[in-house]
């Protein structure tokens, strides 16, 4: 019986796509330059990091189980961090505007 092999071609295809997006993503700094900002540059940099270290684990053929974990959380961290910096694009518009609610 030959030992059960997985495929690694949706795990990274799933980094591939988690990238794309956050290369996709608005410039942080092409929207202010507040503490917001730097800190939403620092995560985007850390989730950049993540996802290198998550390729590397997947090169290593480590336990696919274990990527996909962080693979599921780096998806959510991702789609949390994109929606901090839509929402401080929208309220750097709302400033520009002219108020706040």
């Amino acid at each position: 019986m030959e030992p059960h092999t997985v495929n690694l071609d949706p795990l990274l295809r799933a980094l591939d796509n988690l990238d794309r997006r956050l290369s996709a993503a608005p410039s942080v700094g092409e929207i202010g330059d507040s503490g917001r900002e730097q800190l939403l540059l620092r995560d985007r940099e850390r989730l950049r990091a993540r996802l290198r270290a998550a390729a590397v684990l997947l090169a290593e053929l480590s336990d696919p189980l274990v990527v996909q974990e962080e693979l599921r959380r780096l998806t959510l961290d991702v789609d949390h961090h994109l929606q901090r910096v839509n929402d401080l694009a929208y309220d750097a518009v709302a400033m520009e505007v002219g108020g706040s609610e």
